[in-house]
């Protein structure tokens, strides 16, 4: 696309933007009837591990793809393997075991005794905006996605930026393999981490609620400390070590605030998740402050 249309860029991604927005909600909501409660944890996290390891793929093709083929390429290969995943979704996703057809009545009878959302035969309650705009648990929802996009999104954002200018003698190439190794790193530790506090609540070593915390702290926690040390490196190795172990030990907080809405109020995931999520403003505010200090590599750190 000329730079004279760049207009239509702006409205490509406001349009991409809108489209992706309830991607979130939905996931959750689809995957809600399919999630047994003793298993939220461990399958939540399964499903989830898509959207990041994608920022790995993404990094590494990309570095490469700039370096060995063209810019031009990246768009085509993702762009062709998004509307391949929407049309095997579109035939291949059902909403609930009951009405899914490849599934037989004993497998069905498993899904439909531990689901989170089972079938019910009461009318359909509409949704209770005011309780839930008035809750504090759904606030702290909000609270624990703005943290987490403020600094995981200006990770995805400025990291390659950070290697080039700090680091210039690193190729696009390499920057790309920095920059994804530790979205690798993350998915390993989510399916560990859910498998782990899922056993630490059947086993009542740990209540649901400060599984759910302890998740958050770890995850919040260790990713802070990292990215502030990062501040006073100039060694490139040691700076990718901490990237990737700040950014895999954040995948805990993936089982914390983003089940939450399966455990507060599994009949009305969706809405729970829509508000919640919009905690994406965070991912603004650090993107923008990130302008404001460019060339200030020390203070975006310590601000992050």
């Amino acid at each position: 696309m000329e730079f004279d249309h760049i207009w239509l860029i702006h409205l490509y991604r406001f349009v991409q933007g809108s489209v992706e927005a309830i991607t979130v909600p939905a996931l959750n909501g689809v995957v809600s009837p399919w999630t047994p409660a003793y298993q939220r944890s461990q399958l939540m996290t399964l499903a989830y591990a898509g959207v990041y390891f994608s920022p790995a793929v993404a990094s590494i093709t990309t570095g490469a793809c700039l370096c060995y083929v063209s810019w031009s390429s990246i768009m085509y290969i993702y762009g062709g393997a998004g509307v391949v995943w929407s049309v095997f979704y579109a035939f291949f996703a059902f909403q609930s075991p009951e009405k899914h057809p490849g599934l037989c009545e004993a497998e069905r009878a498993i899904f439909l005794s531990h689901s989170s959302s089972r079938p019910r035969k009461t009318l359909v309650q509409k949704t209770p905006w005011c309780k839930i705009l008035t809750s504090m648990p759904v606030w702290a929802m909000f609270v624990g996605a703005f943290c987490r996009c403020f600094v995981f999104v200006m990770l995805i954002m400025q990291v390659q930026q950070y290697y080039k200018d700090v680091y210039p003698h690193l190729n696009s190439a390499m920057i790309g393999l920095l920059s994804g190794i530790p979205h690798v790193f993350m998915v390993v530790l989510m399916l560990i981490g859910g498998n782990v506090f899922d056993y630490l609540v059947n086993k009542n070593l740990l209540s649901r609620t400060n599984s759910r915390k302890l998740a958050e702290t770890l995850g919040f926690g260790v990713m802070g400390a990292c990215i502030l040390a990062i501040g006073f490196l100039n060694d490139y190795v040691v700076v990718a070590v901490l990237f990737c172990v700040g950014v895999a030990f954040s995948a805990f907080s993936i089982s914390g605030y983003q089940l939450n809405p399966l455990d507060i109020a599994p009949k009305f995931v969706g809405p729970l998740t829509g508000i919640s999520r919009t905690g994406t403003a965070g991912s603004i505010v650090s993107t923008l402050l990130a302008a404001k200090t460019v060339g200030e590599t020390h203070v975006s750190l310590h601000i992050l």
